[in-house]
């Protein structure tokens, strides 16, 4: 089952991931610059869920814990492409998880490590989603 995604969020997922890139490139690691563009795309995301949660802005934190788990949707999804190639690639060239799901020796696991990604980000916006609920009922009752 495919969960359509947001164009906006995704429009932002995809710059973080791409300048991922282009930062991690300044180590002349090509498994780093690969991988860099996933780092980014959920380091910033979690940064946010931190800086709430320390805040203790319980739903603001839960807001972008929907925002990280969402990644794992995308990321999950181009995981499973690494041996189809169907997708469309921003920059052109090598495709992230080919690359390194070949250096690491699981290419052929390709499908099963997406499809575990892709629930995993479903698990983690169903988590956030519960706890956003709760606390709006929470706060709907006490003003009550």
């Amino acid at each position: 089952m495919q969960i359509p995604f947001i164009p906006v969020i995704d429009s932002v997922n995809l710059a973080f991931h791409e300048a991922g890139h282009i930062f991690f490139a300044l180590f002349s690691v090509e498994f780093l610059t690969s991988a860099g563009g996933t780092l980014f795309q959920l380091i910033f995301p979690l940064s946010a869920v931190i800086y709430f949660h320390r805040k203790e802005q319980h739903l603001s934190s839960m807001v972008t814990l929907v925002w990280f788990g969402e990644n794992f949707l995308n990321i999950g999804t181009y995981m499973k492409d690494a041996l189809k190639l169907e997708l469309p690639l921003v920059g052109g060239g090598l495709h992230d998880w080919t690359y390194m799901f070949g250096e690491l020796g699981v290419i052929t696991k390709c499908e099963k490590i997406g499809n575990f990604t892709y629930f995993l980000g479903f698990a983690i916006m169903l988590y956030a989603l519960f706890e956003i609920t709760y606390t709006l009922y929470r706060r709907n009752k006490a003003g009550d």
